[in-house]
């Protein structure tokens, strides 16, 4: 950083400084990791399960940041982010629109609702790396976006299912309320 005060210049190094808490999302993680293989190993040949899986590690490999010292491992992960939280974002909002099997292909949410939420993401990742006005709200807004998609899929097919299906949609977001509170615990 360059200062001037009074008339004199001088140059300032800032250090990079490393996360408080570097571990708070290894709990959320491995939780998150453990429901996706619990799925997959229970149901292998299932094409929800493996949608699911998918969608899981690549919001793992995005909520997964190496901030250390090296600055090199901090722009490899913050690139590694802005690559894959897209098309993270739209795997699982694409597995939400698709769940449960219960409901008639028809009465699904759009497949456009996964990937135009995915696009939004790239759109307000874009403006944030360019550094344009408004990119930290917009970049809030995609994450918002992301939740109310996902959310709001689920809720469009609980609403459409037989009972049984929405039986499944209810276990799986008790499964998330699980895999999110020690998130939650770390962040308290």
């Amino acid at each position: 950083a360059e200062i001037e005060r009074d008339g004199i210049r001088s140059s300032v190094t800032l250090p990079l400084e490393s996360a408080p808490l570097l571990w708070y999302r290894i709990p959320y993680q491995l939780a998150f990791a453990g429901l996706s293989l619990l799925i997959l190993l229970r149901s292998p040949q299932s094409r929800q399960a493996k949608n699911f899986a998918m969608g899981s590690f690549a919001m793992m490999i995005l909520l997964a940041p190496f901030e250390t010292a090296s600055r090199e491992i901090v722009y490899a992960s913050k690139t590694l982010f802005t690559l894959i939280g897209g098309l993270a974002v739209g795997l699982m909002v694409h597995w939400a629109s698709a769940f449960p099997a219960e409901v008639a292909p028809r009465d699904r949410p759009s497949p456009a609702l996964a990937w135009g939420t995915g696009g939004f993401w790239y759109v307000a990742q874009a403006m944030r790396v360019l550094g344009l006005p408004g990119a930290v709200s917009l970049t809030r807004g995609a994450d918002l976006l992301t939740v109310v998609a996902l959310l709001g899929a689920l809720w469009w097919n609980y609403r459409r299912a037989d009972p049984v299906g929405r039986r499944r949609v209810k276990w799986v977001v008790l499964g998330f309320y699980a895999t999110c509170a020690p998130l939650l615990v770390a962040f308290l």
